[in-house]
């Protein structure tokens, strides 16, 4: 039985299917390589982000990721924001075709 990893973006929760390996900003010359979904694969692969080791418990170690995770909100409200107004446009054509 496989284990499944989930994705490490923070607040997802779907399966992480892809890995990325990740520069540690607290650690030098160190990296690990951490699970993602599709969608936040593809935001972090990059370059822009990094991860920190936060916490040591025997061999377990725990990662956050750091990255312009803020400027990555803003990117998907306003392409959120454009998709909803084409849809909208779409709706009105329809409509107009209709009547």
């Amino acid at each position: 039985m496989t284990e499944k990893l989930r994705c490490e973006y923070p607040k997802c929760k779907k399966e992480g299917t892809h890995s990325q390996a990740l520069k540690l900003a607290n650690e030098d010359d160190a990296s690990v390589e951490l699970p993602f979904c599709d969608y936040h694969f593809y935001i972090v692969m990059g370059g822009h982000f990094k991860a920190r080791s936060i916490s040591k418990k025997g061999d377990l170690v725990n990662f956050e990721l750091l990255g312009p995770l803020h400027e990555v909100e803003i990117a998907e409200q306003v392409m959120g924001a454009r998709e909803m107004v084409l849809k909208l446009k779409s709706d009105d054509k329809d409509l107009n075709k209709k009547g």
